[in-house]
């Protein structure tokens, strides 16, 4: 071989390679012969799984032309009456894949070749796969027209996988819109991760409302919230573009507490294998008026999900651990920031306090020389002194009788004046922490002031409620082995206690008694334990009821409870047998 020609043969593979490389550099062309919109973006929540793709909008009409992004080849179409409905497969010269689905009809050889299957097969749904060439394609031919076929209203619902068949978030670097509009963010909302978790003083989910401030330059929330033990952030957020009004998800999140990252999240690929754990990544939230979708920051125990990017899990420990989630005593500033793809970001701002908020323990109403006397103790771990305000209802609104310090740990002993009435007592610490409670006169215990018992388990705790049909005199405790719980009053005749259910070395049963004056209300737990990678069948409920655990079915260890109630009948349907409640609720599988 001549020098001359290994030069010539050198040149024309670099030319190759460097057309290959521009080629596959350029971005793909628009699938669809209108204006760029979007109705939904990558990594959106579905009921199954993660939405993944991004949709574009044909305005409520079908039968537009849909292009070939890029050359390459057909390599399947399949035709279903749900889920993509009739889609058809591209395999790109890059080896990526593009998928456009819930088309109307198909365009070209794949038209024909379905339909004669259709018509072999004699049915509807069908799946072919084609070989490299045998189907080929360049960048613009019309390969179907736009539908809504398996799932409405009209729109293109487009993908990008990579080679190993992963979606891609094609607004990375593909497809672009004109978009000027920041994310916006409603609420930011509060997860407790195990039973020594508090949130304002209780063991629950909770969201705080966010408002938008000028001065600030971001959305804000308007108090401080007193947080202790392991906490979860999430928030309600959304995104939009200049040519829709459709909602759409962010592509960015993050949270940073007092200037220090904790938590990154970019919604930029998601396994199909991992699809499912949506529900480790979206929460909902029930709040005043309304229930909401919430974007967790944080990483859940069990979650494979890849589009986290941060160290930890991106928790905040309350006065416990070590790193950027963990906290000390006082107030700590969080910030949320949420981003679109096309440079456009949000800033929430919200101040939490590491505080143990005050309880009341032990508190009764006595009648001592025709006075009644209010008798409590008061628990903090992290104060001493405390401040007490005592009211008595009277005339349709709270009458103050009278203020003083309180020394934690001591029995409290407060004058209530006579005659029967309604008290409440609230105490506050230095840090603004706060509880209060309601008492009334004694009365006797009848079936008009009877007691319901309701429960929710979680996976490792549960929290126990005691509904009375009236204020009751004497705070109601919760007996379990040799410890003795206090409730939280959440509302007028609703106490609250969180319980353990763990640890569990050994299968058996847990009883926790409910104790008011002589009444006692047993509570019966199931103490089996089913551990992350473990197969186990769980029976319950006398053996009524039988749960099959295959061995990667949970992500933390959990405790099942079953608890029986009679079914109300309707009006075409009676019961024949008891109901049964199963739990925890609200844990993902």
């Amino acid at each position: 071989m001549s020098a001359v020609f290994k030069r010539a043969l050198v040149w024309l593979v670099c030319l190759l390679l460097s057309s290959w490389s521009s080629a596959s550099a350029e971005p793909l062309s628009w699938p669809l012969p209108i204006g760029p919109a979007l109705s939904s973006s990558f990594g959106e929540s579905r009921s199954a799984s993660f939405h993944m793709g991004i949709d574009f909008k044909t305005w409520g009409r079908t039968g537009y032309e849909v292009r070939a992004v890029d050359e390459g080849y057909i390599m399947r179409v399949r035709t279903s009456p749900w889920g993509y409905g009739r889609a058809v497969y591209q395999r790109l010269a890059d080896g990526r894949t593009a998928v456009y689905a819930h088309l109307s009809a198909f365009v070209g050889p794949a038209r024909e070749r379905i339909e004669v299957a259709q018509r072999t097969a004699q049915r509807y749904s069908m799946d072919l796969w084609f070989k490299e060439g045998e189907i080929p394609v360049r960048r613009g031919d019309v390969i179907a027209l736009s539908g809504e076929s398996g799932a409405g209203p009209p729109h293109l619902h487009f993908e990008l996988r990579d080679e190993d068949n992963k979606p891609i978030n094609p607004l990375l670097k593909d497809y672009a819109v004109d978009d000027t509009t920041p994310p916006v963010m409603r609420r930011i909302g509060l997860v407790p991760i195990d039973g020594t978790s508090r949130i304002n003083g209780r063991n629950a989910l909770a969201s705080f409302a966010l408002r938008w401030s000028e001065e600030e330059d971001a959305f804000v929330a308007a108090d401080t919230i007193h947080i202790r033990g392991p906490i979860g952030a999430a928030v309600q957020v959304w995104d939009r573009a200049d040519a829709a009004n459709n909602k759409l998800a962010p592509h960015q999140l993050s949270m940073r507490i007092n200037g220090l990252d904790v938590a990154s999240i970019s919604y930029d690929q998601i396994s199909y294998a991992n699809g499912h754990q949506v529900y480790l990544d979206r929460l909902y939230i029930d709040y005043p008026g309304g229930r909401g979708r919430f974007h967790t920051l944080f990483k859940p125990a069990g979650s494979r999900l890849n589009f986290y990017h941060m160290s930890g899990d991106g928790l905040m420990r309350a006065s416990a651990g070590t790193g950027a989630g963990a906290l000390g005593e006082g107030v700590h500033d969080m910030e949320v920031v949420a981003s679109d793809r096309f440079g456009n970001r949000s800033r929430a701002r919200m101040a939490v306090m590491v505080n143990d908020v005050p309880t009341f323990h032990a508190a009764a109403v006595k009648q001592i020389s025709g006075r009644w006397i209010l008798e409590a103790e008061v628990a903090d771990r992290d104060d001493i002194l405390l401040d007490g305000v005592l009211y008595r209802w009277r005339q349709n609104r709270w009458e103050r009788l009278g203020a003083s310090k309180l020394v934690v740990g001591q029995q409290l002993n407060w004058d209530g004046g006579t005659g029967d009435a309604l008290w409440k007592m609230e105490v506050r610490d230095a840090k603004g922490g706060l509880d209060s409670l309601l008492l009334c006169a004694p009365t006797p215990m009848t079936a008009e002031t009877a007691l319901r018992v309701e429960r929710t388990v979680h996976g490792r705790w549960f929290a126990l409620r005691l509904l009375f049909d009236a204020p009751i005199s004497q705070q109601p405790k919760v007996l379990m082995g040799d410890a003795v719980f206090w409730p939280r009053q959440v509302a007028a005749q609703v106490y609250e206690f969180i319980l353990p259910l763990g640890p569990a070395d050994e299968d058996g049963a847990k009883e926790a008694v409910a104790v008011l004056r002589d009444e006692r209300w047993p509570v019966k737990l199931a103490r089996v334990a089913v551990r992350p990678g473990q197969a186990r069948r769980v029976e319950l409920a006398n053996g009524n009821v039988a749960l099959d655990f295959a061995a990667n079915s949970v992500y933390e260890t959990i405790f099942p409870q079953v608890e029986s109630f009679i079914p109300e009948p309707s009006e075409n349907l009676s019961a024949i047998d008891l109901g049964y409640d199963l739990g925890p609720s609200g844990i993902p599988f």
